[in-house]
């Protein structure tokens, strides 16, 4: 195969495997996107992404697009706010969460597009088996039952990749937030490093992901 050389004379172009195209996006920067190995798939690509592109310059958004594009956890923790704002107990809202939490999981749904009926229906009717206690935690004679709200107080640690995903924002942005020069978000909880993240407790970082990002979040973190 013979391939083109650079301009400077010292390395060579090698033809990709699949086509890339520009793109002017709804802020006007041009970047590179990468297409597809077919040409003619490439192109419709290119002309769909700068349709939308061009609508959002205009000022034309579609709300269906931005939701489809928000992952289905930040829904599920909107989900858990509206619960928590009818009064409910924080042990049916902790439960309802779960359960869809689950079954997001087990259907692997990350986005709204991702939903069919036919998976849920397929999950719900051969769920995984539930988990049982390990030996010696069972409640026994004597014991005194523990309240149904127990560990509604119990630390929970997120991540920026979790944090992200309920504010809609990439994990980038919060780096950015975090390394700024006048940063006011909390400092870990728990430092990162070696590959390990930084962690936060989220009753601490909550309030201030509700004050920069103007969103209500719930109580206690959506787990499966």
């Amino acid at each position: 195969m013979l391939c083109r050389l650079t301009r400077c004379g010292t390395k060579y172009l090698r033809p990709a495997k699949c086509w890339y195209f520009d793109l002017r996006d709804d802020s006007g920067t041009v970047r590179r996107v990468k297409g597809f190995a077919d040409l003619k798939a490439t192109e419709q690509l290119a002309a769909e992404m700068e349709r939308k592109a061009a609508r959002r310059r205009a000022g034309i958004i579609d709300p269906a697009e931005e939701h489809a594009r928000r992952p289905l956890a930040g829904h599920l923790a909107d989900y858990a706010v509206y619960l928590d704002s009818k009064g409910n107990t924080p042990r049916h809202t902790r439960e309802t969460v779960s359960r869809v939490s689950a079954l997001l999981t087990g259907c692997g749904f990350v986005f709204p597009p991702d939903l069919e009926a036919g998976k849920v229906s397929a999950w719900l009717a051969d769920p995984p088996p539930a988990a049982t206690p390990p030996t010696g935690t069972q409640q026994g004679e004597g014991e005194k039952p523990k309240p149904a709200d127990a560990d509604a107080d119990t630390p929970q640690y997120v991540t920026l990749d979790q944090m992200a995903a309920l504010v809609n924002r990439s994990k980038k942005t919060l780096e950015r937030a975090m390394n700024a020069a006048n940063s006011d978000m909390p400092k870990p909880d728990v430092e990162g490093g070696g590959g390990r993240p930084h962690e936060w407790r989220w009753n601490r970082i909550r309030p201030w992901l509700e004050t920069k990002y103007a969103r209500l979040l719930p109580k206690q973190f959506p787990t499966a």
